[in-house]
């Protein structure tokens, strides 16, 4: 079951990730109890483990440290018109053997190296009681969709939050630009990955929760105890401020609002005026610190975080499934809920309904806005459609229906304008059959309903 998906901006991933063989080797040695071996103590094997790592670090480093003339070499403005597009990565093996890499390296390089062209997402999904964080690859020009490196979480999932601040890794900018997934699960803690990294086996960071008695872990995370701050029940929703890049704010069963500092690894603030389990929360589009949230007290509440025991509530017919600011319309915003209606509220007037929508007939799940292409509002249900509406008018007109075999649990649009209409979707399915699937990618395009009203 995939509980949750998200977006990675383009161009934020690494062209070819890292793979930290130092920290696969003291999780072996602390497992085996027995003290890091010196350097002609290694194995062939874990020496074999070494010089592939190595070698995939090198092509990374040779790849970013290139400056735009040397770059310009790849041709990378006009790669969508190769004819073959395995130009690229010949022409990158070609400089890398110059360097002094072995052909059987750079069969390693090739199977990770992400194109200018992919469009990459994650994932958290669990199976037979193993939990997942993926991060796929979708390649447009084949539709194909592939996971290109995964992570195991010790916990069910139930968020998860692209965000692009590091907190450990300030760079040479000192900008703490990254590649990076914020997961909540049935844990209160909120784990923070390092995308750019294969074969990770810990988080950069932990918010909150119990810290692993190991002592190795101890050492890479922020926080060495549980914060008293921290939430005391599963996370159920994160979302990272896209204008303060720092602040990442989460919501819980256990009724509460949660602001964090990434920075430094602490809650700022914690907000409870929703009197049940919070389900979603979304930052405002061009207010820094304005938030909106939704709950299972049949509320949703805007709030300037600057304020906290202030802000506006309106209420709902059914518990809160997902939320939606319009940001073509950012006085607007929309709420789906469990009895299968979509509401479309004015912040400014709470108390009057701009439009309310029958959209399922079972809980709206997946609620996405397309930020790239106004009005074009994608809907999904454990009914098992994903729906297309135009909501140019008062009245949202209905423009296309996808019938698909699984209960749809996440849904968002790419909201890149390199590809506007592509739509990802996941939920109950096992993967195995065509229409059956974790997760599956759409270009809404192909739908000559959805062409008809949105494409020029």
């Amino acid at each position: 079951m995939l509980a949750a998906l998200g977006w990675v901006k383009h161009g934020a991933a690494k062209p070819v990730p890292a793979r930290d063989i130092d920290e696969e080797r003291e999780a072996d040695e602390e497992f085996d109890g027995v003290d890091v071996p010196q350097e002609d103590e290694d194995s062939d094997e874990e020496m074999q483990e070494d010089e592939e790592a190595s070698a995939l670090n090198r092509a990374r480093q040779a790849a970013l440290s290139a400056g735009a003339d040397d770059l310009s070499i790849y041709n990378l403005d006009d790669y969508d018109n190769e004819e073959d597009d395995t130009g690229l990565i010949e022409q990158m093996n070609d400089d890398f053997n110059e360097d002094g890499f072995e052909d059987d390296d750079l069969s390693d390089i090739d199977d990770v190296t992400i194109r200018p062209t992919d469009a990459i997402l994650l994932g958290v999904h669990t199976e037979e009681d193993v939990s997942h964080l993926d991060m796929y690859v979708y390649e447009s020009k084949d539709d194909n969709l592939y996971v290109h490196h995964d992570i195991l979480i010790p916990s069910h999932p139930l968020c998860v939050e692209w965000l692009d601040y590091h907190s450990t890794n300030p760079g040479s900018s000192g900008t703490h630009q990254g590649n990076l997934a914020a997961v909540g699960t049935f844990e209160p803690e909120i784990q923070i990955w390092d995308m750019d990294i294969i074969d990770a086996l810990t988080p950069v960071m932990v918010l909150g929760g119990e810290l692993p008695e190991s002592k190795r872990v101890a050492k890479r995370l922020k926080n060495k105890k549980r914060n008293n701050e921290a939430h005391t029940d599963a996370v159920m929703g994160l979302a990272w401020n896209r204008m303060g890049r720092n602040f990442l704010a989460s919501c819980s069963a256990d009724h509460s609002i949660k602001l964090w500092d990434l920075s430094k690894g602490s809650c700022l603030l914690t907000m409870t005026q929703h009197n049940d389990k919070v389900q979603s929360i979304q930052w405002h589009p061009t207010e820094a610190t304005v938030l909106l949230s939704a709950a299972y007290d049949k509320t949703a509440r805007v709030t300037d975080v600057r304020s906290p025991n202030g802000g506006k509530f309106c209420d709902l017919s059914a518990d809160a499934e997902c939320i939606q600011w319009m940001n073509n319309s950012p006085e607007y915003f929309m709420v789906s809920a469990e009895d299968g209606t979509v509401t479309c509220y004015d912040v400014r007037n709470l108390n009057q309904q701009i439009w309310t929508l029958m959209a399922h007939g079972k809980p709206v799940s997946g609620l996405s806005y397309n930020r790239c292409v106004n009005n074009l509002l994608a809907t999904s249900s454990t009914d098992k459609q994903i729906k297309f509406w135009n909501i140019s008018e008062q009245k949202p007109k209905l423009l296309h229906t996808i019938k698909v075999g699984f209960p749809v649990f996440a849904l968002s649009w790419y909201n890149d304008d390199s590809q506007p209409f592509l739509l990802a979707a996941g939920g109950e399915g096992d993967g195995q059959s065509e229409d059956e699937g974790r997760l599956n990618v759409w270009d809404a395009r192909h739908f000559e309903p959805v062409a008809n009203a949105f494409v020029q």
